[in-house]
């Protein structure tokens, strides 16, 4: 997103942290900034516990998906088209931050095709281990009403790793 989006780490498989990360907030700021505050605030994030480089990182990230009108954000009235513009930018300036070895960009029929939200969650949560659900679990807590962001950054991860179908 352009303040916040979803984020999960794993190694080999195995998820080892999970994160609502904050960009900036502000709405005073022109939309290239929030582009590259987001990227700043997800490579901080992903360099908390050191360089994840040298594991062989692979970043795996969503980039938004253009929908008929009817289908866009779900048919919600009043969303605004640019929303999608700025995803994409975000998305951009992400992949241009985090310069892992690898990167894997997923439109969200790739991930989930259409399995609604809440059955994509929770097919995510029952595939995690109980150390991995203690990880989920702070970090939808820490995320309040955002959760929803770091349940589909966690089910995105499972997904490409091949835990879920």
């Amino acid at each position: 997103g352009l303040h916040g989006c979803g984020a999960t780490f794993g190694i080999k498989g195995v998820i080892k942290r999970a994160a609502y990360v904050r960009g900036n907030p502000s709405t005073k700021v022109s939309q290239a900034e929030l582009w590259k505050d987001m990227a700043a605030a997800v490579r901080r994030w992903s360099d908390e516990e050191g360089d994840p480089y040298p594991l062989g990182g692979e970043l795996v990230i969503e980039c938004p998906q253009v929908y008929k009108a009817s289908h866009q954000r779900g048919g919600k009235e009043r969303t605004d088209p640019q929303d999608i513009v700025n995803l994409a930018a975000c998305v951009g300036a992400i992949v241009a931050k985090l310069t892992y070895p690898q990167t894997k960009v997923y439109l969200p029929r790739e991930w989930k095709g259409q399995v609604p939200k809440d059955i994509c969650h929770a097919r995510a949560i029952k595939a995690l281990t109980p150390e991995e659900l203690v990880v989920v679990d702070a970090a939808c807590t820490e995320a309040g009403k955002l959760a929803h962001n770091v349940l589909d950054s966690v089910a995105m991860y499972l997904k490409h790793v091949g835990r879920v179908v």
